[in-house]
C-alpha cells in the first residue's frame, strides 16, 4: 500500500521545523540527466507533478517547486550533462537558487538532494555537481546523496522481483557494495564526508519510505545563514575593457533581480511574475526603466523601493550608474 508522505511522521518534521525556526523546509534535488530527479518528485507526491523525462532526454528545463505539504517545499532542478552550453545556464540558475536569501540574513535552500543513478558506472559528472556547484554555495552537511534506479543497478532487470518490487540476494548484495563505494569514491574525489547514501528505485517505489525518512533524521538543527553564502560576482576571465567587465557585473547583478528564477525573495521577472507559484508575485508592480526602456517588475516591500514608483529605474542600469 502506498505511503502517504503528505501525512508522513508530521509531529518529528513539526518539531524539527519549530527547532530550527522555520515554517516549511525548501530542499533542491540535484542531479545528471536522466537519474530520475522528477521521478523521484513524483514517488513523494504519488501522482505526476514533475514531468518525467525519457532516457536521458530531459524535461526539467527550469526550476520548479512543489509544496508536498505545508512543512516541504521541493525545487526540482534542470539536469546537467546535456552540453557544455546549457550545463553552464542549468549551473547558474541552481547557484542562483542557492544564493537566494529571505529576511536578508538566511538562506532559502536548507537541503540539498543529489540523485545519482545507480546503473551508472560514470560519477564524473556528479564529483563537478559537488565540488564546482554545491560545496561552495551550501554546507556539506546540508547534502544528501541518493541512489535511484535500484532496479536497474546491474544494466539488467533479471534480478528484479516485479511481483513483490524488490530486489534478490544478488541485487541487494550489489547495491549495499555501491552504497559503500560512493561515500568511499566521494570522500576520496572531493574530500567530502558523505552520509552512506540510500539506494531506491523511483519507478517501482522500493525504498522510498527510507529515502523520506533519511530526510527527516538529517534535517538541519538551525537557519541557513548568510554569511554561508558567498556574495561576491565571479571574476571575468581572459582580457576584457573596462565597459565589458561593467556590463558582466551588472548582467551578473541583474539576474539576481528575480525572486523566483534568481536569488532576491522581494523581486520577481516579467517571465516569472505569471507562473503558478504565485506566492511569491502577489503585489508586483510593472514598470518602464526610464533609462533603457525595458520592463521590469518589482514587489515593493520597503521603504526604499517605493521611490521606484516616481523614479523607475531598472536593476542593471542601476549597476551600471554605479560603476560609471
Amino acid at each position: 500500500m502506498p505511503i502517504d508522505f503528505q501525512n508522513y511522521r508530521t509531529d518529528d518534521v513539526d518539531r524539527n521545523l519549530q527547532r530550527i525556526g522555520i515554517p516549511c523546509l525548501d530542499i533542491a534535488v540535484v542531479g545528471i540527466t536522466g537519474a530520475g530527479k522528477s521521478t523521484t518528485l513524483n514517488a513523494f507526491f504519488q501522482k505526476p507533478v514533475a514531468k518525467e523525462g525519457n532516457g536521458v532526454d530531459p524535461e526539467t528545463m527550469m526550476i520548479d517547486s512543489y509544496f508536498l505539504n505545508k512543512r516541504f517545499r521541493i525545487w526540482d532542478t534542470p539536469g546537467l550533462g546535456d552540453s557544455p552550453s546549457q550545463d553552464q545556464n542549468h549551473i547558474n540558475a541552481i547557484i542562483s537558487l542557492l544564493l537566494r536569501t529571505y529576511q536578508a540574513s538566511y538562506g532559502l535552500i536548507d537541503m540539498v538532494l543529489v540523485i545519482l543513478d545507480g546503473s551508472s558506472r560514470d560519477m564524473g559528472g556528479a564529483y563537478h555537481l559537488l565540488n564546482k556547484v554545491l560545496i561552495p554555495y551550501i554546507p556539506a552537511e546540508r547534502i544528501l546523496v541518493l541512489i535511484n534506479q535500484a532496479d536497474f543497478a546491474m544494466k539488467t532487470t533479471q534480478h528484479w522481483n516485479f511481483e513483490n518490487q524488490t530486489p534478490d540476494a544478488t541485487l541487494k548484495a550489489f547495491l549495499e557494495d555501491k552504497a559503500d563505494s560512493i561515500q568511499r569514491r566521494v570522500k576520496e574525489a572531493t574530500g567530502l564526508d558523505i552520509l552512506r547514501p540510500v539506494y531506491y528505485s523511483a519507478k517501482y517505489g522500493y525504498h522510498v519510505t527510507d529515502v523520506f525518512n533519511f530526510i527527516i533524521d538529517h534535517m538541519p538543527t538551525q537557519k541557513r545563514v548568510a554569511s554561508e553564502i558567498p556574495m561576491t560576482p565571479p571574476r571575468p576571465s581572459g582580457l576584457h575593457d573596462e565597459i565589458t567587465v561593467k556590463r558582466m557585473v551588472a548582467r551578473y547583478y541583474a539576474q539576481r533581480d528575480c525572486g523566483m528564477c534568481s536569488m532576491r525573495r522581494k523581486s520577481v521577472c516579467n517571465k516569472c511574475v505569471f507562473t503558478k507559484d504565485g506566492n511569491m508575485s502577489l503585489g508586483g508592480r510593472t514598470f518602464i526603466c526610464k533609462k533603457c526602456g525595458k520592463t521590469f517588475h518589482k514587489i515593493i516591500m520597503t521603504p526604499e523601493e517605493v521611490e521606484l514608483t516616481f523614479n523607475p529605474v531598472c536593476y542593471t542600469c542601476r549597476i551600471l550608474e554605479f560603476f560609471k
